[in-house]
C-alpha cells in the first residue's frame, strides 16, 4: 500500500500549526531594552578580553579605532572566538520534527563535546518552496539572525522528480541561499519509503496544506502529470533502493546547480542499515537519464565495512503498514549522520538516542521525555554510528560543494 502522500505530517491537528523551537540556552532573545542598555556597558571590556585573546594592540589613530570596531563587530557576530557553540536553523516539514532530528542532534553532540544551538520552521505536508523566508514570515525572522548552518529539508517524494526540483526544490535553496549571511547550506537528504512509491500519480495535497501556502505553484499531483502517464516512471521510484537513489540523485545534484556547500546523506544510511546490496539496472539507468551533465561519482547503494545489522524499526508502524516517517531509531540515525556532516568527525561514542519532549511510537502512541524503552543494545547503537560516519566517508565529494573553502 502506498503512503498516503496528501497527510505528510498532519498525523495531529496540533502538528498543523507551524512548528517552531528557539534557539536553545544562551541564544533565545534578551528583552531588546536589555540588550540596548547592557551594550554600551560591555563594549569596552568586551573589546578589551577580545583584544587580549587576539593579540590586538592599542589604537594608536582614529583609523586604528575604526578598524578595531570593525573587527569587534565580526568578532560579536561570530559569537565571539571562545563561544565553541554551533548554531543551526532547520527548515522542513515533519521528516524534520516528527521525533526530534534537531534536539537528537543536540543531544549527540553534548554527548561528544559539542554544544548544539538550534531553531526551526517547520510545517507538516510543506514544500521547502512554500516556506523559504520569501513567503514565511517565520523563516524571514529566523534567516535574520546569524547561524552556522542552515538545513534543508523538501517534501519527501518532490525530489525524486525532475519536474518538480526544478519548479521547487532548486529555486527554493536559491532563495534560502540569497539571505543566508554567513552560514553554510546544507540539504537534509530524506529516506525512500518502505516499499518504494508505486508511481507518480500522486493524490492532491490537503486543503490545509494549500491554505497554509505550501504549494504556491501547484501541488505534487497537478506538478507530475506529465510523469504519471510515462509508463517507465514508476520503475524510477517503485522500491526502496529505487527511490532511495532518486533522492540521493536529485539532493547530490543541488550542489552543483545551486550554491548549497552540503549533502547530509541520512538517505544513505537507511541504505545501509537495511542491508540494500545493489540496484536494478534498469531503474538506476531511468533515473540517471534525469540527470544530463550531471554525475555522481560515488557507487550506490554504499558498502560498507559495517554489517548484520538486527531488524531494526526505522520507519514508525502504523496499523497494517510502514508509515514514512521516521522512528525514533530511524531520527537517531540521521541525527547521527547530520552530525558527522556538519562537524566532520565520527559520531562513534555518542549517547543513545532519547526522547527530548514528545515522540512517536509503534501506531503513533506517544512518549515523553526520556531514554528509549527498551533501549538499543550496545551493539547496536555502535553499528548505527559507524553507518553514519561511514556514509557520510563513501559520499565524500558528491556531498560537498566543491569549492576550496568545502573541505
Amino acid at each position: 500500500m502506498a503512503p498516503d502522500l496528501e497527510l505528510e505530517g498532519l498525523v495531529e491537528p496540533a502538528e498543523l500549526e507551524q512548528q517552531r523551537r528557539p534557539l536553545r540556552s544562551c541564544c533565545r532573545k534578551a528583552a531588546v531594552g536589555l540588550v540596548l542598555a547592557s551594550a554600551l556597558l560591555l563594549v569596552a571590556g568586551g573589546i578589551t578580553h577580545w583584544a587580549s585573546d587576539t593579540k590586538r594592540s592599542a589604537a594608536s589613530s582614529p583609523e586604528d579605532s575604526k578598524q578595531i570596531l570593525r573587527e569587534f563587530s565580526e568578532f560579536v557576530a561570530a559569537g565571539g572566538a571562545n563561544d565553541n557553540v554551533t548554531r543551526v536553523l532547520f527548515i522542513g516539514n515533519s521528516f524534520t520534527f516528527r521525533n526530534e532530528l534537531p534536539a537528537q542532534l543536540e543531544h549527540i553532540a553534548a554527548s561528544l563535546g559539542r554544544k548544539v544551538e538550534w531553531s526551526m520552521s517547520a510545517l507538516g505536508g510543506c514544500s521547502l518552496y512554500g516556506q523559504t523566508g520569501f513567503r514565511n514570515a517565520m523563516t524571514a525572522q529566523l534567516m535574520m539572525q546569524d547561524w552556522d548552518f542552515i538545513v534543508l529539508q523538501d517534501y519527501s517524494a518532490l525530489t525524486a522528480f525532475s519536474a518538480t526540483r526544478d519548479k521547487y526544490f532548486y529555486p527554493a535553496i536559491r532563495e534560502v541561499i540569497a539571505q543566508k549571511k554567513r552560514a553554510k547550506v546544507v540539504l537534509y537528504m530524506t529516506w525512500a519509503y518502505a516499499d518504494g512509491l508505486q508511481n507518480a500519480c500522486l493524490p492532491e495535497a490537503s486543503f490545509k496544506t494549500k491554505l497554509l501556502g505550501c504549494w504556491p505553484l501547484g501541488d505534487l499531483h497537478e506538478s507530475l502529470q506529465a510523469e504519471c502517464l510515462r509508463d517507465n516512471q514508476s520503475t524510477t521510484v517503485a522500491s526502496f533502493p529505487c527511490m532511495g537513489y532518486a533522492l540521493a540523485r536529485g539532493y547530490t545534484s543541488a550542489l552543483s546547480l545551486t550554491e548549497a556547500d552540503l549533502v547530509s546523506p541520512a538517505g544513505l544510511a537507511w541504505q545501509v542499515v537495511k542491508g540494500i546490496k545493489s540496484i536494478p539496472s534498469d531503474c538506476k539507468a531511468a533515473i540517471d537519464q534525469q540527470f544530463p551533465g550531471v554525475t555522481m561519482d560515488m557507487a550506490f547503494p554504499p558498502i560498507l565495512n559495517v554489517t548484520d545489522f538486527p531488524p531494526l524499526d526505522l520507519n514508525i508502524w502504523d496499523l497494517t503498514l510502514w508509515d514514512k516517517h521516521a522512528s525514533i531509531v530511524g531520527q537517531y540515525l540521521n541525527a547521527l549522520t547530520m552530525y558527522a556532516t556538519l562537524f566532520g568527525e565520527s559520531p562513534v561514542g555518542a549517547a543513545p538516542p532519547v526522547c527530548s519532549e514528545l515522540c512517536f511510537l509503534t501506531n503513533y502512541t506517544h512518549t515523553g521525555p526520556g531514554p528509549l524503552t527498551p533501549p538499543l543494545a550496545d551493539a547496536t547503537v555502535l553499528k548505527l554510528q559507524h553507518a553514519a560516519a561511514g556514509v557520510v566517508e563513501w559520499c565524500g565529494a558528491d556531498c560537498k560543494r566543491r569549492s576550496p573553502w568545502i573541505r
